[in-house]
């Protein structure tokens, strides 16, 4: 049997593996911050401002170059 960590790839966009947030569009105040997109805890999550424009954009810095394929 494999060795999970070997079949599942990764995350770098969390923190503890490197992910930083680079920079957003807006975010809502409380907890919902754009900060959260790179916690690992599903649970919370990232609401941008109603009183900002759309479209709302995120970038994470994941480190190093990754090749994204989904």
């Amino acid at each position: 049997m494999a060795d999970v960590a070997s079949v599942v790839p990764k995350n770098y966009s969390y923190q503890c593996n490197g992910g930083k947030l680079h920079s957003f569009s807006s975010q809502y105040h409380h907890e919902s911050r754009a900060l959260n997109l790179v916690m690992r805890d599903h649970a919370i999550c990232w609401f941008t401002s109603a009183a900002e424009p759309l479209p709302a954009n995120v970038v994470i810095d994941m480190g190093q170059q990754i090749s994204l394929n989904r």
